[in-house]
């Protein structure tokens, strides 16, 4: 029997520009709280990497009250945006391109269903 042994082959792109866009949002505003609403990424290796970093997570748009909230990969509401807004807290969403585009679609199909 013949055993192939994978190597990891890193994250998908969409992971790979949320992180990157929260390191450069650090970078951009150091004396600033940089927060990530919820998991930037679903793992747990890079919360615990961004930490290190000083860019803290929360769940709860209420819990950050200044500073710099990023939106994670996955999508977010609008009211967390409107929320954001309203408090003048510094946005940056780090949607990735794919689950954008299928979050679109499903808006377009949505509102395509209401009309008829």
């Amino acid at each position: 029997m013949k055993v192939t042994i994978l190597e990891p082959k890193g994250y998908c792109a969409g992971v790979n520009n949320a992180i990157s866009l929260a390191l450069k949002i650090k970078d951009k505003y150091p004396r600033q709280i940089v927060t990530v609403l919820g998991m930037l990424v679903h793992n747990s290796y890079v919360t615990s990497f961004l930490k290190e970093k000083g860019i803290d997570m929360v769940d709860n748009i209420n819990d950050i009250s200044r500073g710099v909230v990023i939106f994670t990969a996955h999508g977010h509401r609008q009211e967390w945006e409107d929320i954001a807004k309203e408090k003048g807290l510094i946005i940056y969403d780090a949607i990735c391109p794919l689950v954008k585009k299928n979050i679109l679609s499903i808006v377009n199909e949505s509102d395509h269903h209401q009309i008829i």
